[in-house]
């Protein structure tokens, strides 16, 4: 950073937000919400694991409040949306804050937990004996413990709600592939065809394509914008 921006740019590193104070901000943020820890809720039981044995038992009267809130009765619900939210709101008075991950603006009424290790994706629920035989994986779930991510589909209604309970407008959402294109990235290609050789383009088009096909990343994740304060 330094060898590239000299003392242009300074750099800050923060373990939690309520550590940073500004009064003006941007803020951007990848794949971020799919990685917050949730219950996993069914009815009125959620998910507990003991013993290396995962298993649905009642659920307690805090989630089962938060739930009949956002109006989930299946699916990840995640408590720290809001907590997220209200520390941003009070670590900066005027921001913008743009994020990108994979999901839908509604609940989908069922369970996306998934496993990722080894370049393969494991369905959570196949991982244990919470499913008929035949649709389990030859992996326990307790292999996995520590060495694989593991990810759900962002609810970004519930994630709307969390920022606009604590004030901050939502300012736009729109899939991958529309809001890159409004970012101005045709724009951009074409200043970058300019510059590079063909062969440095086509590369580098190969991997932005991904990004924008609507059959891989471009439909399936979606951007998120919200404001705080006047633009």
């Amino acid at each position: 950073m330094k060898r590239a921006f000299g003392d242009a740019v300074k750099v800050l590193h923060v373990k939690r937000l309520e550590a940073f104070t500004c009064k003006e901000a941007f803020f951007v943020a990848n794949e971020i919400f799919d990685a917050f820890p949730c219950e996993l809720i069914k009815e009125d039981q959620m998910l507990f694991i003991e013993k290396d044995q995962a298993f649905f038992e009642t659920m307690d009267s805090e989630t089962k409040a938060k739930a009949k809130e956002y109006g989930m009765s299946k699916g990840e619900l995640c408590l720290e949306y809001e907590p997220f939210a209200d520390a941003m709101n009070q670590c900066c008075e005027r921001f913008e804050f743009v994020t990108f991950d994979y999901g839908d603006k509604e609940a989908r009424g069922d369970f996306s937990l998934r496993v990722y290790a080894n370049h393969q994706v494991y369905p959570f629920f196949a991982l244990t004996d919470l499913v008929e035989e035949k649709l389990r994986e030859k992996s326990d779930f307790n292999g996995f413990f520590a060495k694989a991510d593991i990810t759900y589909d962002v609810n970004f209604s519930h994630l709307f709600y969390a920022f606009e309970k604590n004030g901050i407008h939502v300012h736009d959402y729109a899939t991958q592939m529309k809001a890159l294109v409004d970012f101005g990235l045709v724009e951009l290609l074409e200043l970058f065809a300019q510059n590079v050789s063909e062969k440095q383009y086509e590369r580098e088009m190969n991997k932005i394509k991904t990004l924008i096909d609507p059959s891989f990343m471009g439909e399936r994740f979606k951007m998120a914008c919200f404001r705080k304060g006047e633009a």
